[in-house]
């Protein structure tokens, strides 16, 4: 017979599952560009990536007088479209190109790729070099405010 214990102990490991499901932001993780923005509690700490959505990244970069944006996709596909300001640094060579082409390491920077897989371990790559505040967007495929051939 089991006991009542134990069945406690089931329930409450149930709800606990339930509620880690229930905060999924999507089918794949990826959350959805209609987030509400953070607060300007959200600026990501000293040498930790924040991963943002794509309004959260574009509400902190309306209120930052100054950030970088950086495109870690291939010169290919950042010629067929991508998001305005962005700066073309390849995720297979940030870390060899990041310290000459961002010297200030306190300087916010916000990176993205196709979908998300490079732009985390480019922003991984940056933190682990000291970049101070790194914010990883994603993927352009979940950027609906438009991009740019220029």
């Amino acid at each position: 017979m089991v006991s009542k214990a134990i069945v406690i102990l089931i329930i409450s490991m149930l709800c606990v599952l339930s509620a880690s499901c229930s905060a999924d932001t999507g089918n794949d993780g990826i959350e959805a560009a209609s987030d509400p923005p953070r607060d300007s509690e959200s600026i990501a700490t000293p040498s930790e990536v924040q991963k943002v959505s794509a309004a959260e990244g574009k509400q902190l970069m309306e209120e930052l007088e100054s950030y970088v944006l950086i495109d870690v996709r291939s010169a290919d596909e950042f010629a067929g479209g991508h998001i305005e300001g962005a700066v073309l640094i390849p995720a297979n060579e940030i870390a060899e190109r990041a310290e000459k082409e961002l010297p200030d390491k306190d300087m916010p920077i916000f990176v993205y790729c196709r979908s998300g897989a490079r732009s985390a371990n480019a922003a991984a790559t940056l933190a682990g070099l000291g970049y101070t505040t790194v914010y990883d967007l994603g993927g352009i495929i979940n950027w609906p405010y438009g991009i740019t051939n220029n």
